[in-house]
């Protein structure tokens, strides 16, 4: 008896700048890091089970919340709200989370790499997001290449007179609908950032701030807080890096500039020595000087 064929993924490749997605902004701001958590066990449920998407409906947040139980631990209401808001943010598709399924193109980009060189596979053409074109742009996975390149849709259990519409077709529709998705997304976000008070800061407004982070700024470095934000946005336009902290990316390179500033000053006041009108005796007595007190503040 021929053993059953593979579904699911043993492991997956993870993005290394996922927690610096902007889109995790607004869920992090309402729910904390606890969202981070939730959305790589979706990643881990998604890829295990089918590999493509997982079923909402089979438990999925009482299972979240079962693996995450603790000191703290959410409770399934806060699971449920961390999806749907993972879902608003376009990080996993919000038509297909209306019928109950998790999925995203992210992830099936995954998958179709992941499995091509597996020889039995099947997807389902009614939860499949990537057109053909996309596909072949991706690689070679003849499995699924072949689920929508053969002419004979019966070969997929999908009967074209009841679906009525040519799924080429409806892939590149689906396409369209999600340029409009974005647009109204951004729209959204800014709206969304408005009313919880983020302020868009810097050159190219890319630096979200909120009204208490710029008190700090303007209290710890009153005479270089807008040239800091400033250099944090065009460095950010320029390389097309994001972070998930902006606040923290500040601190974090103001200290960076002090501890740089000192090493500069120490090595200038050292070249002042070398190069001063001292003679050597001088510079011998001056040295056995500073050693004995350091030795006699050590003691």
């Amino acid at each position: 008896m021929a053993a059953p064929s593979k579904v699911g993924l043993d492991y997956y490749p993870r993005s290394t700048d996922l927690y610096e997605d902007v889109k995790f902004i607004p869920v992090k701001i309402k729910y904390g890091y606890i969202c981070y958590a939730i959305y790589d066990i979706l990643l881990e449920l998604i890829y295990r089970d089918k590999g493509y998407y997982v079923d909402k409906r089979k438990n999925v947040v009482v299972k979240i919340a079962y693996m995450l139980q603790g000191k703290y631990g959410p409770d399934t209401d806060i699971v449920e709200g961390v999806i749907e808001m993972l879902v608003a943010e376009r990080l996993f598709s919000a038509d297909h989370y209306k019928q109950g399924i998790i999925t995203s193109r992210r992830v099936q980009e995954t998958y179709y790499i992941a499995t091509a060189r597996r020889k039995n596979i099947s997807v389902d053409p009614n939860i499949w997001m990537l057109s053909l074109p996309e596909m072949k742009a991706l690689g070679n996975n003849k499995g699924i290449l072949s689920i929508f390149e053969k002419c004979d849709i019966n070969e997929v259990n999908v009967d074209i007179n009841e679906v009525n519409v040519d799924i080429y077709e409806q892939r590149e529709r689906e396409i369209e609908r999600e340029k409009k998705r974005k647009e109204n997304k951004k729209k959204e976000r800014e709206k969304e950032l408005s009313s919880l008070s983020i302020n868009t800061c810097g050159t190219f407004s890319n630096v979200f701030l909120t009204d208490g982070d710029l008190e700090y700024l303007k209290a710890h470095y009153p005479a270089s807080w807008q040239r800091k934000i400033d250099n944090l946005s065009e460095y950010m336009r320029a390389t097309g890096k994001e972070y998930s902290d902006h606040l923290a990316t500040l601190v974090r390179w103001a200290k960076q500039d002090e501890e740089k500033n000192k090493k500069e000053l120490k090595k200038d006041n050292f070249n002042n020595f070398q190069g001063s009108s001292y003679t050597e005796e001088e510079k011998k007595k001056i040295l056995e000087l500073k050693k004995a007190r350091q030795k006699g503040a050590a003691t």
